[in-house]
């Protein structure tokens, strides 16, 4: 896995306490189907900001394995939990 990443972060306009994290480039893989219901669920999302996770940074791999993986990463922040939604199939 490459070490540095171009990703664009969204914020849910109606449930802003969620952030979702794309990958950056016209070659971005499907998000799976059960993430893209989530991601619908949470409505419409605005793009706050483009930026390069180092995947050295245990946060930064995290998300870049689930965008590997599902296409998509999507991170709860809230008092109490800061940290990857984990997304069942089915």
């Amino acid at each position: 896995m490459n070490t540095i990443m171009l990703v664009r972060v969204l914020v849910s306009t109606t449930h802003p306490e969620y952030r979702l994290v794309l990958p950056g480039d016209e070659a971005a893989p499907a998000i799976a189907p059960h993430v893209q219901s989530a991601i619908d669920y949470l409505g419409p999302w605005r793009e706050i900001s483009k930026d390069k996770f180092d995947c050295t940074d245990p946060e930064h791999l995290e998300a870049a394995e689930d965008i590997a993986a599902q296409g998509a990463y999507l991170r709860l922040i809230t008092a109490d939990y800061i940290g990857r939604v984990a997304i069942q199939p089915g």
